[in-house]
Parts: C-alpha cells; sequence; structure tokens
C-alpha cells in the first residue's frame, strides 16, 4: 500500500509547525524522517495516523485520503508504534499484542480462534512467545517494542508508523528492531534521529527543517555529509562501508555555521 503527504501544513497554537510537506512512501519501503528537534517530525507523523488533521493538503494511504475514512478503517489500514510509553500496561504481553485485533472486532466482541491465531503468529513473529504471559511493565525497553510492533503484526495494517521507535534502546535492540520492522514488508514511516541507523535501514529518507522538507529521494542520494552538517550544523566526516552504506562521524566541534550571526 502507497502512502502519499500531499502539501501537509499543519498550525498548532498559531503557530506553523509543518509547512507544505510533500513526499512518497513506496508500497513495502521504509522511509525515515530526519532532523534536528523541532523540525516537525513527530507532528507529521500525527497527521498520518490521524492524530491531527492538517490544515492544508492530505494524507493518502490506500488511494484514500485518511480522514475520509472511519476510525476503525483507518486503523485496519495504520498501525502506529510511539515511543516507548510512559507509563506500563498492566497487561501480559498477550493482552497488548491482542489490542491490534480491535479496529477487526465490534462492541465487546470475543477473541475467536482466528483471532487467537493471529496474536501467537504475532509474538512468535518477534520472538517473544516465551514471553507471552510476562507483565509487559517488566519488560525490558527492546522487549516492549518488539511486543508493540506485534501488536501491529496482529492489527494487519498495511501501513506501519514508528516514532523513534530506537529511542533509549542499547545498541543491540537498536538493531534488532530496525531489522524486525524491515523484516514486516509493511509500508513504513519512521522519525529517526540516529543517521548511521538510518542510512543502514532506510530504503529513502525526508531530511526536514523548521517544519519543510530540506531534500528527500533515495537514502544514499540525499543523507550526505554535507546535508548532516547543514541540517545539525555539526562537523561531519563519512565514510562508505563494503555493504555500500555511509557512515558517518560527527566532529568534536560544532561547525562555523552554527556560530554565525
Amino acid at each position: 500500500m502507497e502512502l502519499h503527504i500531499e502539501g501537509v501544513t499543519v498550525e498548532l497554537g498559531g503557530s506553523l509547525i509543518c509547512r507544505d510537506v510533500s513526499f512518497e512512501v513506496p508500497s513495502g519501503s521504509l522511509v525515515g524522517l530526519v532532523g534536528p528537534n523541532g523540525s516537525g517530525k513527530t507532528t507529521l507523523l500525527r497527521t498520518v495516523y490521524r492524530l491531527l488533521r492538517p490544515r492544508l493538503g492530505r494524507v493518502v494511504a490506500g488511494g484514500d485520503d485518511v480522514w475520509s475514512l472511519s476510525p476503525r478503517d483507518s486503523a485496519r489500514r495504520t498501525a502506529v508504534v510511539v515511543q516507548e510509553p510512559a507509563h506500563d500496561f498492566d497487561f501480559t504481553v498477550s493482552a497488548v499484542v491482542g489490542m491490534g485485533r480491535t479496529p477487526h472486532k465490534r462492541g465487546f466482541e470475543r477473541d475467536s480462534a482466528n483471532d487467537r491465531m493471529l496474536v501467537a503468529d504475532a509474538i512468535a513473529r518477534v520472538g517473544m512467545t516465551a514471553l507471552a504471559e510476562r507483565p509487559f511493565g517488566t519488560l525490558s525497553g527492546g522487549e516492549k517494542q518488539r511486543t508493540l510492533i506485534a501488536r501491529s503484526v496482529a492489527q494487519q495494517a498495511q501501513v506501519l508508523v514508528l516514532d523513534e521507535p530506537t529511542n533509549h534502546l542499547d545498541l543491540r535492540y537498536q538493531l534488532e528492531t530496525l531489522q524486525l520492522i524491515t523484516s514486516l514488508g509493511v509500508t513504513s514511516i519512521m522519525a529517526i534521529h540516529d543517521v548511521n541507523l538510518a542510512s543502514q535501514f532506510c530504503d529513502e529518507v525526508v531530511l526536514m527543517r523548521q517544519g519543510a522538507i530540506h531534500s528527500a529521494g533515495p537514502t544514499g542520494a540525499v543523507l550526505s555529509a554535507e546535508a548532516i552538517q547543514d541540517l545539525f550544523e555539526v562537523d561531519v566526516e563519512v565514510a562508505t562501508t563494503a555493504s555500500g552504506h555511509n557512515t558517518f562521524w560527527l566532529g568534536t566541534r560544532v561547525a562555523e555555521a552554527a556560530n554565525s550571526p
């Protein structure tokens, strides 16, 4: 399922947070939103999963404006994984993953055999079967992220929205989380700060600054040392790995542009 962001402008509290943002997320690809804090990444994602209605423009998933869909139909198309929750669910892993079946039910309809099978399969897919009956609040950060991704798998959505999915995770869980996301084969869009992870895992990137697009396109072409220095105002060096991905080293001093009047 393709995702199209078409001229999205978002205003909050009288301030423009996103300005005329347009790009496409090809079916089955992973597109990363990269930019400094306050560049509008999270706000833009919230328009994709209908938490914020844009003042102008629209978000089109599978050929339909997301705001033309009912909340249930929208949830059947788009799943969301936000940063690690500030609170702990008082539910087991199985129960949290089972919440992904809610858009496919009516009222207080009980779980069917098919629901239970899909939940078990989703848990197995993220490697959490041994922890299926563990309380969510007792899990590590990486285990929580895998549980929330399993919930999106059980939801059977074709578009996955992720807001900093590797935030607060150690290196191992960062890699495992992104490997898991790319293995799902669904259309995915995520905000991410780590430019090296973006270089390794994203098919395309959208660089954002002050609510607008700085540049966008295939990761290898767009995510350059010059672009990173321009966005973040730090010195950057780059090398290309044997696998063809760029690796970036941030300098020990802030670039000259940051100190300019």
